[in-house]
């Protein structure tokens, strides 16, 4: 799973963001500098063409010198504020329509996933959703709904790759789950010819029916105890014995939770969250930073 660097993104555009003003109040600068030698030069010209000693002439060419200054003045005030007005309207909005949705769903899944580590599958698509008897399924559908309409256009390059990264990375989870149960259930029938105690039919269905209540411990490192196996395969008035006891002991907390799969599913969980947080970080950022210098300052006006 590649890694999620959004923090690092958004902080670079918060940079060029920042350095674009102080470039534009300085060329504002530069050019009221520029604009008192033209004038200084100018004016001392002037005095071949047109008789400044006259008190009327005088003022007649400070009028007109003066009207034209305010006039450039003030057209490029005005376009230039015009612009950063919608500039500001659109960011404010991409804020709300956009990142504050992303967010808030990102960490509900968050607290979802810090309630009940290891889920049998991560949702970005309420159409899979399906039914669920207990609790709710861990989801994330915003992104999906921001790429079936016109906002999806407004999200900038770097976001839409880390999120098409993270679901991504959700939905190769649920794989890697389902490899890492297939190969549990694998290994319990492997073993079902050294149990005698309970009819080999019996075995292998509660190996399907609590295999993945199996992985959950697994991946969570919880052993598996004798009272557990106890409690799954002792049925139909059969008492395990001893030995068949740590047969499957020795399956489930030897074997399967050093499974290959079983690793795969633990490191990908793992980078999975890391990611989570990231984006979580990242946009947290992008959020404050608009509130600060745009959505707090338009509420002073």
């Amino acid at each position: 799973m590649r890694e999620i660097q959004v923090s690092k993104s958004v902080k670079w555009v918060i940079f060029k963001e920042n350095c674009t003003g102080v470039f534009l109040n300085s060329l504002y600068f530069i050019g009221l500098v520029g604009l008192y030698y033209v004038v200084s030069y100018i004016y001392p010209n002037l005095k071949e063409f047109v008789n400044l000693s006259d008190a009327t002439t005088a003022g007649l060419v400070g009028a007109f010198g003066g009207a034209a200054i305010s006039l450039m003045g003030s057209l490029f005030v005005s376009k230039s504020t015009h612009k950063k007005q919608q500039e500001v309207k659109g960011i404010v909005t991409r804020k709300n329509v956009i990142y504050s949705p992303l967010y808030d769903e990102l960490k509900n899944l968050q607290k979802q996933l810090n309630d009940l580590e290891y889920p049998d599958r991560i949702y970005f698509n309420k159409e899979n959703e399906g039914y669920h008897v207990s609790g709710k399924p861990h989801r994330f559908y915003a992104w999906g709904r921001i790429k079936l309409d016109v906002r999806y256009t407004q999200v900038p390059s770097y976001l839409v790759a880390a999120l098409n990264n993270f679901e991504e990375g959700g939905l190769e989870y649920s794989t890697l789950r389902g490899k890492a149960l297939k190969g549990i259930e694998e290994q319990l029938e492997s073993i079902s010819s050294q149990i005698h105690s309970i009819e080999e039919r019996y075995f292998k269905m509660h190996t399907n029916v609590y295999s993945n209540e199996f992985l959950n411990k697994l991946l969570k490192g919880i052993k598996i105890e004798t009272v557990d196996i106890e409690k799954i395969y002792g049925v139909h008035s059969c008492e395990l014995s001893e030995e068949e006891i740590r047969a499957i002991s020795n399956c489930l907390n030897e074997v399967c939770a050093n499974l290959a799969s079983v690793k795969s599913v633990q490191e990908f969980y793992g980078a999975f969250i890391t990611n989570l947080n990231e984006l979580l970080s990242g946009i947290e950022i992008l959020i404050r930073f608009i509130q600060k210098k745009f959505e707090y300052q338009n509420t002073k006006i």
